[in-house]
Order: C-alpha cells, then sequence, then structure tokens
C-alpha cells in the first residue's frame, strides 16, 4: 500500500509542478523542479548508505571490545591459574585467629527496665562546669547491660 501511496504522491506532486509552470505570473520555473523527487530518491539513497556504513562501523568497533574484553579476561584467567599451580607446592603456614568475643550482645526491649518518674530536684540555678565531681551525667539513665553504662 505504501508503494501504491508513494505513486500516487509523486504523480500529484508532477501534476502540481506543472500547474506551477503553466502559471504565468510566476517568473521562471527552475526546469530541474520537475524531477525533483527523482533527486530525493538519489539523496534518500545515499543517507541510507551512509546509515549503513556508519552501522557497519559501529558493529565493527563494538566487535573489536568484546574480542579485546574476551581476550583480557582469558589472560586474567590464566595468570590466576599460573599462581595456582605455583603455590600448589608451598607448605601453607598455620594461621591462627583470635577473636576476642563471638557472641553478640544482645539487648532487647523488655530486658530494659521501666520508666520511672524521676524525683524532682531543686536547681540552685548555678552552671555545671565541666569535671564537677557532685554530678553525674549518665546517673539518670537506665542501665540494660549492653549499652554505654554496663
Amino acid at each position: 500500500m505504501s508503494l501504491a501511496q508513494s505513486t500516487r504522491q509523486q504523480r500529484e506532486r508532477s501534476d502540481l509542478l506543472q500547474r506551477l509552470e503553466q502559471i504565468e505570473s510566476v517568473p521562471r520555473v527552475d526546469p530541474q523542479l520537475s524531477r525533483i523527487h527523482f533527486d530525493w530518491i538519489d539523496a534518500a539513497e545515499r543517507t541510507q548508505a551512509t546509515v549503513r556504513g556508519l552501522s557497519e562501523q559501529l558493529r565493527r568497533f563494538r566487535d573489536d571490545q568484546v574480542w579485546l574484553e574476551n581476550r583480557r579476561v582469558v589472560e586474567l584467567l590464566q595468570s590466576v591459574e599460573a599462581r595456582a599451580f605455583r603455590l600448589r607446592d608451598v607448605p601453607r603456614p598455620d594461621l591462627v585467629i583470635e577473636l576476642a568475643d563471638t557472641k553478640p550482645t544482645v539487648c532487647l526491649p523488655a530486658e530494659r527496665p521501666l520508666y520511672r518518674r524521676r524525683r524532682d530536684g531543686r536547681l540552685d540555678g548555678g552552671l555545671v562546669e565541666n569535671g564537677d565531681d557532685d554530678f553525674d551525667s549518665t546517673a539518670h539513665l537506665p542501665s540494660c547491660g549492653c549499652g554505654p553504662t554496663s
């Protein structure tokens, strides 16, 4: 159907160009204008050839990149294999790792003490300075055995 439309459109365009040439008020029509659709076909073919060439170049470039990557992977595998063969006969050193504590400290919510209202204390209005012996900043924090107050 597109071929039929194309042919119909080409005939219509040719008819319009012929009518344009017959209009006397139009000063001078370029004679090549009547063959413009053939020029467009030639230009489209050249464009397609250019796109085809660029696609082929991109395909070759991509194939070259894949080949290089595959070669690099093979080289890495051969290197690992060669090292493994060299280390095969080397006696293994006794590695000992000591861990201080292998159990995690778990502090469940139910193990924490419930909220207790603190006794209201009177403030004398003075500022508390670092190093005051009579002020303990962690005294009001409950301890469940898993935090910094334990």
